[in-house]
C-alpha cells in the first residue's frame, strides 16, 4: 500500500514538472544564476577566516583593505545574481500558471452538459481559479528551491569534508531526525490540505449562487439566514485552516529545533579542539558558518516535504478534472459536415438524463430540407432534449440520429455545430456591447451585415436609441436589457450566424404578439431554404410552421398542419387553448 502511494506522488511530480519542460532555457539559466549566487555566498566565510588567523594576527593593513573589497565585490555581485534568478522565477511561474490554467480551461471547454449538470460553477472556478496557484508553485517554486538547495547541499559538504571531515560528521549527526519529523507529519497535512481546498470551493460556490440571486433573497426577506450560511461555512473553514497551521508549525517548530542542535554540536566539539589548540578560531568561525549554511538547505529540504504535500491537495483537484475524458468526442475519422441540405431524421432514438427514467422512448421524426416545423408538448414531453441530442450536447443511448443521412457520432462536433444555430429561452449575454455579442457569432462580420440581423430580430431601432448605439455595453449577463431584448440580441446573433439549421427553444417567449409576428416574417424571409425548428408554447408559434409535431411521454403524439391537428389530436387542442397539462419528467 505504502509503495502505491509513494509511486502515485512520483507519478504526479512527473506530470507537474512537464509544465516546466517548454521553459527549459530558461531553467537553465535560472540554475545558473543561483548557482552563481551560491558559489559567491560560499567564499566569504573562507575569507573571514583567513583575515582572522593570518590578515589580523600579523596586522597586514593593505591585505586587510584588499579582502574587505573583495567581500564587498562578492555582496554585489552576489546580489545581482539574486535579482536575476528572481526575475527568471518570477517569469517561468507566470508562464506557468498561464499555461495550466489555459489547459485546464481548453479541457473544460470540451466536456459536456452532463458535467457542468452535475457541479456547481463555483466548485469549478474554485480549482481554476485557486487550486491552479497551487501547480504553479509546485512546477517552478518548489523544483527550482529543490534544486537550488541541493547543490548548496553538495557545494558546502564539500568544502567541509575539506576543512575538517569529523566536524561534519558530527554536524550531519542531526539530518536523520528530519526524515522522522517529515515523515510524521507530511501526510496529515496533504489530507487536511484538501480538505481545505474543498472547503474553499465550497465557499466559492456558494457566492457564486447568492449573488446573481440577491433580488431573489431580498424579495423573500432571507438576508438574515443566508449570511448564517456563509458565517456557518467560514467557521468550519477556520477550524480546517487552524489545523493545518497548527500541523506546518508543529513540523515547522520541529525541524527549527533539530537544525540549531547541528551548529550547537559543533561549536561544543570545535571549541573544544580550539581550547586544546588543534583548531585555530578563524577556521571553527567559518566552520560554524558554513554548518549553518548546510543545515539550512537540508531545513528547506524537509519543510519541501511539507508544501509538497499541501500543494498536492490542490493538484490532486486538477487532474482530477483533467483525467476526465470527454464522453462527447470526435470518434476516430470521423468527418466534416459539407454541404448542409438540413434533412434532420430520428430513428428509435432513446435517451434519459437518468438511465432509470427515459425522456425520450423510440422517438421517429423526419424534418425534410428547408422545412419550417413546430415541436409542441407538455412540459416534461422531451422538446429540449431533442435539441440537446441534434446539437450533441448528449448522445442518445439507443437508436440513431442523421443529417443529410449522416450519423452525428460520425461527424465532427466543429462542422456539426458550425452547421446549426441555436436561440435558447435564456439567452446568453457577455458583459461587454451590443455589437460584440452580436459578432460572436461571426467575429469577421461587418457593420451592414450586423445592423441587418439587427433589424430582422427587431433590434435596430432600440439600440439606435442608446446614447452609445451598438456600442452599448450591456452589463453582466445583459443586466442592462430586458428579458425580450436580451432574446432579441440572441435571434440577431444566430441570424448572424448564417446557418442552414436553425433552431428556436422557446426564444420569443419574452416579446410581445406584435414583436414576434414581425420578427417571424422577417426570419421567414432571412432563412428562406434553411431547416428550422421551433420549440413552441404559443399557438402563435406553431401557425407560422410548415408542420407542426406534437409530442408526448417521449415520442410523436401527432405531426401535421394546425388544422389537422385540431380536428383529430385532442392533446393539440388543449395545448393550442391552453389547458392545464401535466408530463413525465425532464424536458
Amino acid at each position: 500500500m505504502e509503495s502505491g502511494i509513494e509511486q502515485s506522488k512520483v507519478e504526479q511530480l512527473r506530470r507537474i514538472l512537464r509544465y516546466l519542460r517548454p521553459y527549459t532555457g530558461q531553467a537553465a539559466q535560472l540554475m545558473l544564476a543561483m548557482l552563481l549566487a551560491m558559489v559567491l555566498s560560499l567564499l566569504d566565510p573562507l575569507i573571514v577566516a583567513f583575515l582572522i588567523d593570518h590578515v589580523l594576527v600579523q596586522r597586514l593593513p593593505d591585505l586587510f583593505n584588499v579582502l574587505m573589497a573583495i567581500l564587498l565585490a562578492l555582496a554585489v555581485f552576489g546580489g545581482a545574481f539574486r535579482v536575476i534568478s528572481s526575475y527568471l522565477y518570477s517569469y517561468v511561474s507566470q508562464r506557468i500558471l498561464f499555461d495550466v490554467r489555459n489547459e485546464l480551461f481548453r479541457h473544460l471547454e470540451r466536456q459536456p452538459l452532463s458535467f457542468y449538470s452535475a457541479r456547481k460553477s463555483g466548485e469549478i472556478l474554485s480549482r481554476i481559479n485557486n487550486d491552479v496557484g497551487a501547480l504553479q508553485e509546485l512546477a517552478s517554486g518548489v523544483a527550482v528551491s529543490v534544486v537550488a538547495d541541493l547543490l548548496t547541499v553538495v557545494g558546502v559538504l564539500g568544502i567541509l569534508l575539506l576543512m575538517n571531515w569529523k566536524l561534519c560528521l558530527v554536524a550531519l549527526a542531526v539530518v536523520p531526525l528530519f526524515a522522522v519529523v517529515v515523515n510524521l507529519f507530511s501526510r496529515r497535512v496533504r489530507q487536511q490540505s484538501r480538505t481545505v481546498r474543498e472547503k474553499v470551493a465550497d465557499i466559492t460556490a456558494f457566492f457564486q449562487e447568492i449573488l446573481p440571486a440577491i433580488g431573489l433573497v431580498q424579495s423573500y426577506g432571507r438576508e438574515a439566514q443566508e449570511a448564517e450560511r456563509l458565517e456557518t461555512k467560514g467557521r468550519e473553514m477556520i477550524a480546517l485552516r487552524l489545523r493545518v497551521a497548527l500541523l506546518v508549525a508543529g513540523s515547522a517548530t520541529l525541524i527549527a529545533l533539530i537544525g540549531a542542535c547541528g551548529p550547537l554540536l559543533v561549536l561544543w566539539v570545535g571549541g573544544q579542539d580550539a581550547i586544546r589548540g588543534s583548531l585555530s578560531l578563524g577556521t571553527l568561525i567559518a566552520f560554524y558558518t558554513y554548518v549553518g549554511r548546510l543545515l539550512s538547505p537540508i531545513y528547506r529540504l524537509a519543510q519541501v516535504n511539507i508544501q509538497i504535500q499541501s500543494g498536492l491537495a490542490s493538484v490532486d483537484r486538477i487532474f482530477e478534472y483533467l483525467d476526465i475524458v470527454p464522453e462527447i468526442a470526435d470518434r476516430p475519422g470521423a468527418c466534416e459536415l459539407s454541404g448542409v441540405r438540413g434533412e434532420i431524421v430520428f430513428r428509435d432514438v432513446w435517451f434519459g438524463y437518468a438511465s432509470s427514467r427515459p425522456v425520450l422512448k423510440g422517438l421517429d421524426l423526419r424534418i425534410a430540407p428547408g422545412e419550417t416545423v413546430a415541436l409542441m408538448g407538455p412540459s416534461g414531453a422531451g422538446k429540449t432534449t431533442v435539441v440537446n441530442l441534434l446539437c450533441r450536447f448528449y448522445d442518445a443511448q439507443r437508436g440513431e440520429i442523421r443529417i443529410d443521412g449522416a450519423e452525428l457520432r460520425e461527424l465532427t462536433l466543429a462542422s456539426l455545430r458550425r452547421a446549426i444555430a441555436l436561440v435558447s429561452q435564456e439567452a446568453v449575454i457577455f458583459h461587454a456591447s451590443i455589437q460584440d455579442n452580436l459578432k460572436y457569432a461571426r467575429v469577421d462580420a461587418g457593420e451592414l451585415e450586423v445592423v441587418a440581423a439587427a433589424k430582422a430580430a427587431q433590434l435596430h431601432e432600440f439600440v439606435m436609441a442608446l446614447p452609445e448605439g451598438y456600442e452599448t455595453v450591456v452589463g453582466d449577463r445583459g443586466v442592462r436589457l430586458s428579458g425580450g431584448q436580451r432574446q432579441r440580441v440572441a435571434i440577431a446573433r444566430a441570424i448572424l450566424k448564417d446557418a442552414r439549421i436553425v433552431i428556436f427553444d422557446e426564444a420569443m417567449s419574452m416579446v410581445d404578439s406584435a414583436l414576434e409576428r414581425n420578427i417571424q416574417e422577417e426570419v421567414k424571409n432571412l432563412f428562406k431554404g434553411r431547416t428550422i425548428l421551433m420549440i413552441a408554447h404559443r399557438p402563435s408559434v406553431a401557425l407560422g410552421a410548415d408542420r407542426i409535431i406534437v409530442l408526448h411521454d417521449g415520442r410523436v403524439e401527432a405531426d401535421g398542419t394546425h388544422d389537422e391537428l385540431s380536428a383529430r389530436c385532442h392533446l393539440y387542442g388543449q395545448l393550442v387553448n391552453v389547458l392545464p397539462l401535466t408530463g413525465s419528467a425532464g424536458n
